[in-house]
């Protein structure tokens, strides 16, 4: 009977486990200041009684309370947005302040781009790596960091991060972090997300943001604005964001000939070689 007992608390420990696991960090958003948690299961999971624990370059062990996400539900595929700033949207269940997680005006904050350490935990006792659910560590540079360190070796032994001295690497310019590895698996290392930054252009590329038009929404730009740079020869693009650009179908090497931009309102470079 004692054999069977244990058996059954062995596959209860099991299942616990595997449904906690699917939770982690997908996203960490700079510019807004938003940690996302996704819940990579086919299955809801309720957040009762679990915490966040966190540190950065001057705090360590800053934890959310105990009862703060007790009613809180991820659905299947889906995804809850912490506002480290407390500007979430009103209406949206999805979408909440940390200050609304229970104590979680506490945790370490501003939320950017240097040293800082991050858990969720499942369960109670935070020595113990087997109750994180996540980690996710990141610096600039990805220099180990004393403080920011706080329950990484825990996180190393709870098999959620390889090993406790490897982060992340950012730079202070750094837009977001993302969770490359959509498998849901258990153990992590900085190989396994990536790093966005602003979109720069290179040094051959002019951005041009105060041309100007004539009445008929035509980019007035003459020859002679890029003779001066040496440029020999040249393509005018076009782009509703600095993200994606699309050729505007204009390049040759001693003249620019106007093109319609009515319906585009951005920005524009001239591409050089």
């Amino acid at each position: 009977m004692k054999k069977f007992l244990s058996l059954l608390l062995c596959i209860f420990i099991l299942q616990s486990a595997s449904a906690v696991d699917v939770i982690q960090f997908r996203s960490i958003d700079f510019e807004n200041k938003i940690v996302e948690l996704h819940n990579f299961s086919d299955s809801s999971v309720g957040l009762d009684g679990w915490r966040f624990c966190t540190h950065d370059e001057s705090l360590s062990r800053r934890y959310s309370g105990q009862s703060g996400m007790n009613g809180m539900i991820i659905a299947a595929r889906a995804s809850l947005y912490i506002y480290w700033d407390d500007d979430a949207p009103e209406g949206d269940s999805a979408r909440i302040n940390r200050s609304s997680i229970g104590n979680g005006s506490v945790l370490a904050s501003p939320l950017d781009q240097d040293a800082y350490g991050m858990q969720i935990y499942f369960g109670a006792g935070f020595a113990n790596g087997n109750n994180i659910a996540d980690h996710i560590q990141w610096s600039i540079g990805g220099v180990d960091n004393e403080s920011a360190d706080g329950r990484s070796l825990e996180a190393e032994e709870g098999g959620v991060w390889t090993d406790q001295s490897l982060w992340i690497s950012t730079t202070e310019n750094s837009t977001q972090i993302v969770l490359t590895d959509i498998t849901g698996a258990r153990s992590h290392s900085p190989d396994n997300y990536q790093v966005f930054e602003p979109v720069s252009l290179p040094f051959s590329e002019f951005l041009i943001t105060d041309v100007l038009f004539d009445t008929n929404g035509t980019l007035d730009l003459t020859w002679e604005d890029l003779s001066s740079f040496g440029v020999t020869s040249y393509t005018v693009e076009t782009s509703p964001d600095l993200a994606v650009w699309t050729g505007a179908g204009n390049s040759g090497t001693n003249s620019i000939s106007l093109f319609d931009v009515t319906n585009i309102s951005a920005f524009f470079r001239v591409i050089v070689e």
